[in-house]
């Protein structure tokens, strides 16, 4: 395992257990902060992987879903209610 893996993957991993209070939360982030930090972490992964950092692509997954999870939530949450 090269040594950036170890950095990425506990970095990742750190990032994943701060996140969770947010997706717990009522409060969530702008729609836009989400979106923009899934799409820039979706776009690491097979970055990742073409560097051979095989364990940090497996925690930036981990991370990636849980912002794309904070994402829905806020989109969610901002969306307008209508009566039916």
């Amino acid at each position: 395992m090269l040594w950036q893996d170890v950095v990425f993957t506990f970095g990742q991993l750190f990032f994943f257990i701060s996140l969770i209070p947010t997706i717990r939360a009522k409060e969530k982030p702008a729609f836009m902060t989400g979106f923009v930090t899934s799409m820039v972490l979706t776009i690491y992964i097979p970055t990742l992987w073409t560097l051979g950092l095989y364990v940090s692509v497996v925690f930036t997954i981990l991370l990636t879903s849980a912002w794309w999870v904070v994402t829905y939530q806020s989109w969610r949450r901002n969306r307008p209610i209508t009566d039916a």
